[in-house]
């Protein structure tokens, strides 16, 4: 056995050292070259150019691969380098495809999309061999993309500030409206913004001047014809295009769109100015003393008519009447039953009479009640009115010099004394 085990290594350890001499002889064996293929050729034609789409018929002189792209530029932009081509990483690409060219689609047709309607194009192509090797970069004549569509925008997408109910707008603002295509104001045109007016209810429209309307590719940007002094906050505000007053680069109208409000609902395009508390523009009475108690009501003067409808939901608490004098102090909760409504005035009856000698005040929360364009009023804390209930009395009725006859407790005689009583120039 040891015999044997001995012969199978000797055997072994020839039959690799054979294997080395001839690996090292391959090694140093010569191969003869074999040289890549000639770049194939291609020959293009585009046709059927639609809005959107086009057409690229091909003819590729052998196997390989086609690479095809497509820019927005015309016949004086730049061809791509070959090696953009190959990797299908051309700056400015809208449309960009790789085809595998066997034996069989030689010859064919490529489906060019996602195009822009009325916009020139550039069409580039290059093939590569078998082998890799690539062609110089072909390209076609610049074509044209017709226009049959008419211009669109998405209402919910393409608007800004977006539309909305919400009083959420500054005062004034700019519209934007982005359309899926350039865009021109027609010769004859009519846009108009019309803003709401609660105290009658209509819709007071104004014609948008052409100055207002500036037209930037896509983006038409129109100015308000009201400027903002003249508007209200929480107003509503809307946008009317008649058919036609924007057309694309072709002509073809945009449909327009009426805004406004139908069977009580806001319609078309829209938007809220934002809401501004509301101060009080004058309070009655402006006497701060007076000699009448049953005549004191308070009346609150703001710049907006108010909404009567606000008294529906009115927390009594929200406005309380404080009477005080040197001694007590009382504080009466004044009911919806006190409150009146009159265009822009706010009348507050009392709930009951000041005594003489009383000092009236009074307070309002913030949004206790609020005006047509649901603007909150402002509130008032006590002390920033206040009024005296006096008897009237003045001390010019009593300063003066006087004689004072005086009967004498002791011999019941009477005796005149000189007074004079003088103000006091600390205390009115």
């Amino acid at each position: 056995m040891r015999k044997l085990n001995l012969f199978k290594s000797i055997f072994l350890s020839a039959l690799a050292l054979l294997t080395v001499v001839s690996c090292e002889k391959d090694m140093f064996k010569e191969y003869d070259s074999v040289e890549p293929g000639a770049p194939t050729t291609v020959t293009l034609a585009v046709h059927s150019i639609a809005d959107s789409t086009a057409k690229l018929d091909y003819s590729v002189s052998g196997v390989g691969r086609l690479h095809v792209v497509v820019v927005s530029g015309n016949d004086e932009t730049a061809v791509p380098s070959v090696q953009d081509m190959v990797d299908l990483n051309v700056s400015g690409a809208v449309f960009s495809k790789g085809v595998k060219i066997t034996d069989a689609n030689l010859e064919g047709t490529i489906e060019i999309s996602d195009l822009v309607q009325n916009t020139s194009y550039k069409l580039f192509a290059i093939t590569t061999n078998a082998d890799g090797v690539p062609s110089e970069v072909q390209t076609t004549d610049a074509f044209t993309t017709s226009d049959t569509f008419v211009p669109e925008i998405d209402i919910t997408e393409d608007i800004t500030p977006a539309i909305s109910s919400e009083a959420k707008q500054e005062v004034g603002f700019d519209v934007l409206l982005s359309f899926n295509e350039p865009m021109v104001l027609a010769e004859t045109y009519t846009i108009k913004m019309g803003y709401y007016d609660p105290n009658t209810g209509d819709i007071n429209w104004f014609d948008v001047p052409k100055d207002s309307i500036d037209i930037t590719g896509n983006v038409v940007t129109i100015k308000q014809p009201q400027s903002a002094s003249a508007q209200f906050t929480g107003m509503y505000v809307f946008l009317t295009i008649d058919e036609g007053s924007l057309t694309d680069r072709a002509g073809n109208p945009y449909e327009g769109i009426t805004s406004g409000i139908v069977g009580g609902n806001l319609a078309g395009i829209y938007w809220r100015n934002e809401w501004v508390n509301q101060n009080e523009t004058a309070v009655a009475p402006t006497d701060e003393i007076l000699t009448d108690p049953a005549s004191l009501s308070i009346t609150l003067t703001y710049p907006n008519n108010l909404s009567t409808s606000s008294l529906d939901n009115y927390d009594k608490s929200s406005i309380v009447v404080r009477f005080y004098n040197d001694e007590t102090t009382t504080d009466y909760k004044v009911d919806a039953s006190l409150l009146t409504i009159t265009d822009n005035t706010l009348t507050i009856d009392l709930p009951k009479l000041p005594n003489y000698g009383d000092h009236v005040t009074f307070m309002m929360q913030e949004g206790a009640l609020w005006d047509v364009y649901g603007n909150d009023l402002d509130s008032i804390n006590f002390g920033n009115y206040e009024w005296f209930i006096s008897y009237g009395y003045t001390r010019d009725l009593i300063i003066g010099s006087y004689t004072a006859a005086c009967v004498s407790f002791f011999d019941n005689n009477t005796y005149n004394y000189s007074v004079t009583i003088e103000e006091d120039p600390n205390d009115e």
